[in-house]
């Protein structure tokens, strides 16, 4: 099995805040994108992201789903404990899920979402990918 993981961090530009459950403040928010198949991996990386915009006194952060492509092995629940500690630290997390079985779990997680589509403007947009391939 080939494995490969990626992080990248771009500028964005426009502003448009997120109004959905975890609501964000005015300034515009930190956009994560994952992308791939979520397992433990990402899901670690993903919890490394949110520790390191936490020290770096990013509070308003979206964790956009919608380039998930499969769950697997326990990467949702590793993914679901990083946004549950980032919430208890302090820090406000959207989470945005539009794919059926993504918000199912997240729904039995007891976990908010919102399956709003649209572009999210940015202050900073970071890009976590992890493909597996047999």
């Amino acid at each position: 099995m080939v494995e490969s993981a990626a992080v990248y961090v771009e500028p964005a530009q426009s502003h448009s805040p997120l109004g959905e459950p975890g609501r964000l403040a005015a300034a515009a928010p930190v956009v994560v994108d994952l992308i791939g198949d979520l397992d433990a991996t990402l899901g670690e990386l993903l919890a490394d992201t949110l520790a390191s915009l936490a020290r770096a006194g990013e509070s308003d952060i979206v964790v956009n789903f919608k380039h998930v492509e499969a769950v697997v092995g326990d990467g949702f629940g590793r993914v679901s404990r990083a946004i549950t500690e980032s919430r208890l630290g302090g820090r406000t997390i959207a989470v945005q899920a539009r794919d059926r079985r993504l918000r199912a779990l997240f729904k039995e997680a007891r976990l908010p979402y919102s399956d709003r589509s649209g572009a999210l403007g940015a202050r900073r947009h970071v890009l976590i990918g992890r493909h597996l391939s047999a």
